[in-house]
Formats: C-alpha cells, structure tokens, sequence
C-alpha cells in the first residue's frame, strides 16, 4: 500500500490503517520523513488507540516529530490529546509531560 497518492485527502492512509487495525502501515507511516507532520502524528495517536505493544514507541516518536516541526503543522494539538487520554487513565502526571505542558517549547535534542 503506498504511504501517499495525489488524490488523497490528508490523513485518509493513516486513518484506513486503523480502520482495518494495519499497525505496519501505520508504523511506517509513523517513521516516514516524506510523510506530511499531520500525517504522521495522525499515525503514531491511531497506533496509542490500537493499544500499541511497544509502550515507549509512541512517546519517541511524538518526541522526535516534535522536534522535527517544533511544534507547528498541527503534531503538538495531537500529541496533547493523547497526553489528556494517558492522564485520564492514568490519573497524574508525569514531570516530563507537566515540564512539556507548561513550556510549549521545543524538546531539547539528545
């Protein structure tokens, strides 16, 4: 399945690999730099609602495309709203995430 076609609305390969529970397509997706940022951070928050199995893939991967975009293209109002669902279930907050919140800067690069 290719990553993007030219009459594709944004978001539509990401939002038909959760739909059929793709997690390859959507981790490809994830990873891929020619991918748009919306599209990508659309991926990685369908693969926190599929139940990702590796825990620390999507928190990477979110930190990664953040600083790839510094925060622009719509990747940190995805990335909230999964912070808002892991708090919910959770029930507190991490100081990396309340740090990232209340900054709204850029992550420092390792």
């Amino acid at each position: 399945m290719p990553l993007t076609t030219r009459f594709q609305p944004p978001g539509a390969t990401a939002w038909f690999a959760f739909e059929t529970g793709d997690r390859p397509v959507l981790r490809t997706l994830a990873t891929s730099r020619s991918a748009a940022p919306n599209d990508r951070a659309l991926a990685i928050s369908y693969l926190e609602e599929l139940g990702e199995e590796n825990a620390t893939f999507v928190d990477a991967q979110f930190q990664k495309l953040l600083r790839e975009t510094n925060f622009v293209g719509g990747t940190y109002d995805i990335y909230a709203n999964i912070l808002n669902v892991q708090v919910d279930k959770a029930g507190d907050f991490s100081i990396y995430t309340l740090r990232l919140i209340q900054d709204h800067r850029p992550l420092e690069k390792p």
